[in-house]
């Protein structure tokens, strides 16, 4: 999801992504896995300073997702993701970790779910 000001519709991006986290392709004390998943903490959104790609994030990540997920949805690249999410959880908008930590469902139950999906084809 490309900012109009970064996107052209005959050009394409106007801007590397990588410019967009300031020529970073680590976040801020931070190496992140791109299944890792990823939730908002409440009132994330209103904190000062954010620019239109973190309250995306943000505002994406109110039901827990990896990384990949969140790449993916906004259309950018998972290095650029992992940057960017990274940053948000060093300014505290975000909780990281493993699927439990951050809300997600538990591994097993997930597992089970996608089994009895399997079975029901």
């Amino acid at each position: 999801m490309m900012d109009k000001e970064w996107f052209d519709e005959a050009a394409g991006p106007l801007v590397r992504p990588y410019m967009r986290t300031g020529g970073r392709t680590q976040s801020i004390g931070m190496d992140l896995d791109v299944s890792t998943q990823v939730v908002a903490k409440p009132g994330a959104s209103s904190q000062p300073g954010l620019s239109a790609q973190d309250l995306a994030v943000i505002e994406l990540c109110e039901q827990p997702l990896s990384i990949a997920e969140v790449a993916s949805a906004l259309d950018i690249p998972i290095l650029m993701a992992r940057v960017l999410i990274g940053d948000l959880t060093h300014r505290g908008t975000l909780t990281v970790g493993t699927g439990e930590q951050a809300g997600a469902p538990k591994a097993l139950d997930f597992l089970q779910e996608v089994l009895d999906g399997v079975r029901g084809l």
